[in-house]
Order: structure tokens, then C-alpha cells, then sequence
């Protein structure tokens, strides 16, 4: 994976590959090993379920540990770990309500929604010189995730550039930091560019005529802050990204 990211103005960019990550990560996979002997040291074999907690645990070393460790298998829980603590918390204010007031609440009332906590936009130009630049507002703030953890937005099919005479546009992708509710534009000073902008080359046929060349831009967002820009023309995917936000 290569990671980019600014410092005083300076891009600085590094690659790390699956050794070198496994490497400086051995410290977590030793701790997840210690957790594992102490609970068996402590329970025997009585251990019904082991559940994967936080983030972290979606490291496959860390997977791995658990996985693979002495009467595990077929024990371990693993849905959606980077949300377990947020239900339990959930959980946890159910049954302090209940003793609270006297008015017990139904489990089928209490979880959590997660949603994007703030909208996300492109700005598409064929030329720093444009006259007027504004953010195509896609994933609103509060947009709430779906079943399989992913917000998705797509503008229609006949999205193009809007100069002739170019070889290639860009989708550059924006944070907006105002509120814009659910308006679709956003004014591009109200909104912050990050580090991803995705090329789009326009075929030898469409040249002097990049109007003609119609694309589709899709936004997808997920649970892991994970945000996936890919570009269509006819069903084809003609460009993508990604960012982590």
C-alpha cells in the first residue's frame, strides 16, 4: 500500500507492503497471544464465544491468532467488530433506562445507525481556468449506512466535461464544510479538496467533442471511512480512486 500525506505544504509518500506491516505490527499479534493463554488459563475449556472488539481485530494477523488458537475454532464472532463497542453502548444505556424509569425499552428499539458525518462532493473540470467551479454534492452528512455497511451514490449517465477540446478530465473530490442540507451544489469555497483526483481520458474518437463522451461517477462509502470513487462510460469503469477520509 502506498500512503500519501502532507506536511508544511509537503507531499511526502511511502510505501509499506504486507511483510514490513506484519513486522511492525508483531507487538498486537504477541498481545492477542498473551490475551488467548490467560483466558485459557483462566476458563479451561469453558469459553462458549470469543468476540472480535474494535477495528484492530480486522488485522488478518490478528484473525489469525485467534483463529487458529488451541479449542477456538468455530468460536470466534466476528461481525462487524469495528461497531461492537458503539452497540454494547447502546446496549448498556437500554438497560440503564429500564432500571432508571421503570419503562423497560425493547430490545427491537434500541441499536445504533451509523451515518457518514459529513458530505462529500466532486468537483469536475478539464482546466484550472474555468470561470465557474462548484461541488457536485454526492453522500450528505447524516446519510445513514446501508445492510452492507456502504453508502452509495451515483450521478445519472450523461454526466461530461464542458470544454471541447480536451484529452482528458478530472474528478477531483471535495469535503464540504457548510451545511448544505440536501442541495445538490455546493459553492467550491465552501468545501475543502483532499488528496485524490481521479484522471479520466477521453478516447481518440471524442476528441474535439468531450461533450459527447457521457460518463457516470459513482461515490462509494464504508464503514472503515474508506470512500471509492469509479468513473463509467457504458457500464465500463473508465477511472477510480480511493480515499481514506
Amino acid at each position: 500500500h502506498t500512503f500519501l500525506w502532507t506536511v508544511n505544504g509537503d507531499r511526502i509518500r511511502a510505501t509499506i507492503d504486507r511483510k514490513d506491516f506484519e513486522q511492525v505490527t508483531e507487538g498486537l499479534r504477541e498481545k492477542a497471544k498473551d490475551v488467548i493463554k490467560e483466558a485459557k488459563g483462566k476458563f479451561g475449556g469453558n469459553i462458549d464465544k470469543i468476540v472480535l472488539v474494535g477495528g484492530g481485530s480486522n488485522m488478518p494477523q490478528i484473525k489469525n491468532q485467534v483463529f487458529y488458537a488451541e479449542n477456538s475454532m468455530g468460536k470466534v464472532i466476528q461481525h462487524n467488530p469495528s461497531m461492537a463497542i458503539a452497540i454494547g453502548a447502546a446496549k448498556y444505556a437500554q438497560i440503564r433506562w429500564n432500571k432508571l424509569h421503570g419503562n423497560p425499552l425493547s430490545s427491537s428499539t434500541t441499536g445504533i445507525t451509523d451515518i457518514a458525518t459529513h458530505t462529500y462532493g466532486f468537483c469536475a473540470a478539464t482546466s484550472e481556468n474555468d470561470d465557474k467551479k462548484m461541488i457536485y454534492c454526492m453522500i450528505h452528512e447524516g446519510t445513514a449506512f446501508n445492510a452492507e455497511g456502504k453508502i452509495i451514490a451515483q450521478t445519472s449517465p450523461n454526466w461530461h466535461a464542458h470544454k471541447e477540446d480536451y484529452d482528458k478530465f478530472f474528478v477531483s473530490l471535495y469535503e464540504v464544510n457548510k451545511n448544505v442540507e440536501k442541495s445538490d451544489w455546493a459553492e467550491l469555497t465552501d468545501g475543502k479538496e483532499l488528496e485524490l483526483s481521479v484522471e479520466i481520458p477521453v478516447p481518440t474518437e471524442y476528441k474535439d467533442r468531450v461533450k459527447n463522451y457521457n460518463v457516470s461517477i459513482e461515490f462509494v462509502l464504508d464503514q472503515n471511512n474508506i470512500l471509492r470513487i469509479n468513473v463509467y462510460h457504458n457500464n465500463k469503469r473508465v477511472g477510480e480512486g480511493k480515499y481514506k477520509i
